[in-house]
């Protein structure tokens, strides 16, 4: 057997089953999908005559009459071919799943090695349930769990450690699996997979001296360096060459990588980032959360001094340089020791904090003496209450999806072993089946129940337990932000402020034409107004006809493609299997508690009538 076919006993990788001129399946295919029991009947169809096959071609190409025909008579299911493979390698090869039972039942023995590589079938869930051991290497000295992390093989390689492969189990060379998906999986989930399961990320290579690290600076693996990071790789290690992983990526000229590392390793205390050295202001941010907190304040400063330069008295020409030269100066300083872009949604939750706080401060200190106590009373209110379920849908969690070790094994191996199972709603960062309507968040990096989105305005996701609140929020937005309007228009017209319009006299257009001049900073805070209540509007009542109208999370509504339960018979009808009507969308949405929410633990919309009992999944 070649390494590719072997490689490919080590997963069934997502690809359509390749086809020969006479529509039959190649014998040995190195990746497809698991055919359905009507494919199979289709290929059988087109083979006219099976009654002399040997039992090799046969279970090449899945025809079970033949094998079961051969083995009743007499046929020793552990003879070998010319190049010394069994019928079970050829089974397990082509993903022959009822032949491979068939050829176990009748004697085979699973853990015999076959071809070129010496390689054991082992790589099937089949064969694993009837004790295959998975720690027999090849002639090359690797075993599955290297197979399957070379080609990056994520569900093989949780199964594999569910049923309790060792993480940290090394090849003929002193390699480990995570060593191989640094150097040559070039996605985050096959490396996330092994962390989760304790995979050693400070283990070095006997020889080279290698660490994981290392060895995703030599592949250039920007991704896997970002998860080894998250995992507490030591970024100071150095190989037997004496060389850290910052160095490996200098030698290989990626200097954009290297100040990335750079960044990660000044993070966690590892480097002296190199703004620590100006001093003062500057030395203050050469840490992550000083960074961050000048991220949510920097939005508010900018909006701040350009409200501030359109209100100075000074001529339109120096009010442009000023605004240009502010542009500038973001640009070429702020932007460069101020900003963390591995955490863009902290702008815009600054911006929304800081416009809430400007806005709300010059209501009170500008327009709060020239309007009636009732309206004062009454913008306290809805202000307060706005800030009150912005700060819960912020800090409160959304409906993120816990598991213990346990459950998650349970859950990997109950997917894996299960002919019916899917891998469609399996997550392969949190390693759990999810629920329905839900979706794993790659902000947050949590699986979220009924997950509508992640809002940038809130830096949070918003799901089935923090949903009423966003909607508390977004009314109070709009309440707060025509209280506004309201008060700025009592305040103008007003007789004893700094405009005096009279309604009568001027009527409306004075509004546009003379507020810009008398009083800018308020006109301004009123355009800026204006913009937030028209948007937040229009996201209120998309929320609402989405949740009461149709019930589906905006998730559901932008990919409905991809769900087979949303899924349009016609590109011009939308429709939810959880449409209830909209008085039973409503209790749900809004009467029903999130720890009574079925969105936790029910996986089929026919669970839906009635629900199971919650499994130790809990939120």
């Amino acid at each position: 057997m070649t390494p590719g076919a072997m490689a490919a006993a080590a997963a069934a990788a997502a690809a359509p089953i390749p086809m020969d001129s006479e529509g039959k399946a190649y014998p040995v295919d190195p990746a497809y999908r698991m055919q359905t029991q009507q494919q199979q009947q289709q290929q059988q169809q087109v083979q006219q005559d099976t009654s002399n096959w040997d039992m090799v071609k046969a279970c090449q190409y899945g025809v079970v009459p033949r094998v079961r025909e051969l083995l009743n008579s007499g046929f020793d299911a552990n003879t070998l071919d010319s190049q010394g493979v069994s019928p079970l390698h050829w089974a397990a090869i082509n993903n022959r799943l009822e032949i491979m039972q068939m050829l176990v039942n009748h004697g085979a023995i699973v853990d015999r090695p076959g071809g070129d590589l010496q390689a054991t079938c082992l790589p099937a869930a089949l064969l694993m349930r009837m004790g295959a051991n998975p720690l027999l290497t090849d002639a090359e000295g690797l075993a599955c769990l290297h197979l399957a992390a070379q080609f990056g093989y994520t569900h093989i390689l949780a199964y594999l450690l569910a049923k309790g492969a060792d993480p940290n189990l090394r090849d003929c060379k002193g390699m480990t699996a995570l060593m191989w998906t640094a150097l040559r999986v070039l996605q985050p989930d096959a490396t996330r997979v092994l962390l989760a399961f304790d995979a050693n990320p400070n283990a070095s290579e006997p020889n080279s001296g290698n660490t994981p690290a290392h060895f995703a600076a030599l592949g250039g693996n920007q991704i896997v360096l970002g998860c080894l990071d998250r995992a507490g790789v030591d970024w100071t290690a150095i190989n037997a060459n004496g060389e850290t992983p910052v160095q490996i990526l200098q030698q290989k000229k990626m200097r954009w990588l290297a100040e990335r590392l750079k960044e990660m390793m000044s993070d966690r205390g590892m480097l002296r980032d190199s703004s620590a050295s100006a001093g003062g202001f500057f030395r203050s941010l050469a840490t992550r959360e000083n960074r961050r907190w000048c991220m949510l304040a920097v939005p508010s400063l900018l909006l701040a001094c350009a409200g501030l330069i359109f209100h100075a008295a000074i001529s339109y020409v120096l009010k442009l340089a000023l605004l240009v030269g502010l542009a500038v100066f973001f640009r070429l300083v702020f932007s460069r020791k101020c900003l963390d872009l591995r955490y863009p949604m902290l702008l815009p939750f600054g911006l929304a904090v800081g416009s809430e706080v400007i806005l709300t401060s010059t209501c009170v200190l500008l327009m709060f003496p020239y309007n009636s106590y009732g309206d004062i009373v009454l913008f306290t209110t809805v202000i307060s209450g706005m800030f009150y379920f912005h700060w819960r849908c912020a800090v409160r969690d959304p409906g993120f999806l816990k598991i213990d070790k346990t459950a998650r094994v349970q859950s990997i191996v109950r997917t894996c072993e299960d002919p019916s199972a899917s891998f469609d709603n399996f997550c392969s960062t949190c390693l759990i089946q999810k629920p329905l309507r839900s979706k794993h968040c790659d902000m947050c990096g949590r699986c979220v129940a009924r997950m509508d989105h992640h809002c940038p305005w809130v830096y949070n996701c918003v799901g089935v337990a923090n949903h009423r609140t966003f909607v508390g929020y977004l009314t109070g937005v709009v309440l707060g932000t025509s209280m506004f309007l309201k008060m700025f228009l009592s305040y103008v017209y007003h007789p004893d402020s700094s405009c005096s319009l009279d309604w009568d006299t001027v009527g409306l257009k004075a509004l546009f034409t003379r507020t810009p001049i008398c009083s800018t900073w308020a006109f301004f805070c009123a355009c800026l107004d204006s913009l937030y209540l028209f948007w937040v509007a229009m996201l209120l009542l998309s929320q609402l006809w989405q949740m009461l109208c149709v019930n589906m999370t905006t998730n559901e509504r932008f990919n409905s493609f991809r769900y087979a339960t949303s899924r349009p018979a016609c590109r011009k009808v939308l429709k939810s299997p959880f449409n209830q009507g909209v008085f039973k969308n409503f209790k749900d949405y809004f009467l029903t508690h999130s720890s009574a929410s079925p969105w936790f633990h029910v996986y089929d919309v026919d669970d839906l009538k009635s629900p199971p009992k919650p499994p130790t999944q809990s939120v």
